[in-house]
């Protein structure tokens, strides 16, 4: 194992040893051995008057005490300190011993450290130091072995903290989140393109250095390649079975507990607007790739759920997708530089919605190739009436009527407003605000004033005469679930 002198240093001072060090900011790690004679790569041990010199290729550390002998076994020693130390922590590294491997890790950096997968799970933390004994963040890893939402949310707020996903090792310091007090580095693990894990350093006995950084980094070559194959079996689990939100998305029962608890990570409300997204990898290569395309897409768009069902990456949004820059960014970047048809649903509003919001977004896909086979992306809204001519079922054709006139249709159902009456009376007219003035025994003013309300409330355009199929065939149906509910209501009472 090649050190630098500043690992060389750590080592030493952990021995309460009468040092003095010389030693350049961006030491390198390439000294192999100890030597009594200068060899390149090298540290050469000699003495000079009083003192005992080592010298790393420029860098130095003086020994106050000691003789030329005794201080070059001192730092031989050190080289087979680290090789020993190496060897144990992949060996616990191979063995997923992750506790095991921390412990040792603290051996030679002397430091707190904690261990995380990639969904934030502590998988090792140093024990030699309790729950109280550094700051709040640190007290609830040791006592519920995840990090807090909280913590996480604010640290993405935090402009000191910089990018959060970002590979490698940076510093870890975080002056907006009151949570964490210590300082130190991070490294994010990632295997194959893929964010598998995080390590974090803490200055708490000594200030980090260089030589920190360095066994950082070492370490961090043995855990990648673990942790990815890790996260690869963890993910391929979780794709196989499903969870709360496959439940929600498939319609069928869902456990309350694990659906509430769910919504409270995600910062998600029940009665919020929902909206998928089918995202189909249309070729071999991409398919092989498609885990670090989910990661990819998650660390992208944090607020978004992003699940597989063969053949369709899906994401589940509590916003509508037309509304979010940062989607339409993701989208355009992703249909631009990869072979991905992606289908939208319609949004709908509240929970109840959600297990119609797949096949929706499906059957956007499906028409689209249809009728625009040279297209990227489909909504399911262009091709909203072929779909209810198609054989769905009655709450299938309800789910997918136009939104902005369902609103309408429910404040008429729950407030008695005149507005959807009117909307339906105007198209039935051609759109003539006159004729449907007269239908409706109202003055002129009035309806033009209504319409004007109603097109503030659509993002249709009443213009276009698709748009005009779709809306119109949408009241259709609701006004045929109103009356189905009627008659339904008093066959039960009769």
């Amino acid at each position: 194992m090649k050190l630098s002198m500043w690992m060389i240093a750590n080592r030493l001072m952990s021995l309460d040893l009468d040092l003095e060090t010389n030693i350049s900011e961006n030491a390198p790690a390439v000294l192999k051995s100890a030597r009594r004679a200068y060899a390149t790569n090298c540290v050469h041990v000699y003495q000079a008057g009083d003192s005992v010199v080592c010298d790393g290729e420029g860098d130095s550390i003086r020994f106050r005490n000691g003789t030329e002998a005794e201080v070059f076994e001192v730092i031989q020693g050190v080289f087979d300190y680290y090789e020993d130390w190496l060897d144990s922590v992949t060996e616990a590294a191979r063995a997923r011993e992750y506790p095991l491997l921390i412990q040792r890790a603290w051996q030679a950096f002397r430091n707190p450290l904690v261990l995380m997968d990639g969904d934030n799970k502590v998988l090792g933390i140093t024990r030699r130091y309790g729950p109280e004994e550094l700051d709040a963040e640190w007290e609830y890893l040791c006592r519920f072995g995840y990090s807090s939402l909280n913590s996480l949310q604010n640290m993405r707020r935090d402009p000191s903290g910089g990018d959060l996903q970002s590979p490698g090792i940076r510093p870890y310091r975080f002056t907006e989140v009151p949570q964490i007090k210590f300082s130190g580095l991070t490294c994010n693990l990632y295997s194959r393109e893929i964010f598998c894990g995080n390590l974090v350093l803490l200055s708490k006995e000594r200030p980090l250095n260089t030589g920190d950084r360095q066994l950082l980094q070492r370490l961090a070559g043995i855990l990648e390649p673990v942790l990815g194959q890790e996260s690869q079996e963890r993910q391929e689990r979780f794709l196989a079975n499903s969870n709360v939100l496959y439940h929600l998305i498939s319609g069928e029962p869902c456990e309350e507990e694990k659906l509430e608890r769910q919504l409270r990570y995600r910062q998600w409300k029940r009665d919020g607007a929902y909206q998928l997204a089918l995202l189909e990898l249309s070729s071999q290569e991409e398919e092989r790739r498609r885990l670090s395309f989910m990661n990819m897409l998650a660390r992208s768009l944090p607020s978004h759920a992003v699940l597989y069902r063969e053949p369709y990456v899906i994401l589940l949004s509590n916003r509508e997708f037309a509304g979010e820059a940062g989607f339409r960014r993701i989208q355009n970047a992703i249909t631009a530089a990869n072979p991905v048809r992606v289908g939208f649903s319609l949004p709908c509003r509240g929970l109840e919605g959600v297990p119609y919001l797949f096949s929706q977004a499906e059957a956007a896909l499906r028409f689209g190739r249809l009728y625009h086979p040279d297209r990227a992306v489909f909504r399911l809204a262009e091709y909203a009436v072929p779909y209810m001519l198609t054989e769905i079922s009655r709450e299938e054709r309800l789910q997918a009527c136009c939104p902005a006139v369902r609103r309408l249709w429910e404040e008429q159902q729950e407030k008695g407003s005149k507005l959807f009456q009117t909307l339906k009376c105007y198209l039935d007219r051609e759109c003539s605000v006159a004729r449907t003035a007269e239908a409706l025994f109202a003055h002129r003013n009035t309806v033009a004033y209504r319409i004007r309300k109603i097109q503030e409330q659509m993002p249709e355009d009443l213009q276009d005469p698709e748009t005009r199929a779709y809306i119109g065939l949408s009241i259709r149906v609701l006004e045929l679930t109103e009356r189905l509910k009627e008659k339904n209501h008093k066959e039960a009472e009769t």
